[in-house]
């Protein structure tokens, strides 16, 4: 199983794991409730939740789109997931991915990384730290 499913199947993580943390953010003092899965699993169901599963090369299992995609295999296609990775598990493993839209970002220019540094340490109200990273950025 997946190191950061923390030994779970995907339903049983986000069910058990994810949904109360989720909930607590926002209410503190709640304890899941069937009817609060039920909620989740209809949204989910209704497109209504899309699933960011990041770092899939950080994975253990050898092909980590392929166990991927065989723990989505049985779920509706209502479900929205967004799966990212580095470029070398994408190169060596997306053509055997089947049944998904698959797409790759396109590498930033210089220019690029610097104005989203700017703008992100900016929106951060931390424009410091944004000047402090480019710099280094740009030492040999």
């Amino acid at each position: 199983m997946w190191r950061w499913l923390q030994g779970l199947s995907l339903r049983d993580y986000l069910r058990k794991k994810w949904l109360p943390e989720a909930l607590k953010l926002a209410y503190p003092d709640i304890e899941v409730e069937a009817a609060q899965v039920k909620a989740f699993k209809k949204r989910l169901q209704q497109g209504e939740v899309w699933l960011l599963l990041d770092g899939a090369d950080e994975m253990r299992q050898a092909t980590p789109l392929q166990a991927i995609q065989a723990e989505l295999t049985d779920w509706p296609r209502s479900v929205r997931v967004v799966l990212t990775c580095r470029l070398n598990l994408w190169d060596l493993q997306v053509k055997r991915l089947a049944g998904f839209d698959t797409y790759k970002t396109q590498e930033f220019s210089e220019a690029n990384v610097r104005r989203f540094i700017k703008q992100w340490f900016d929106f951060a109200r931390k424009p410091q730290v944004g000047r402090k990273l480019r710099k280094k950025l740009e030492e040999p």
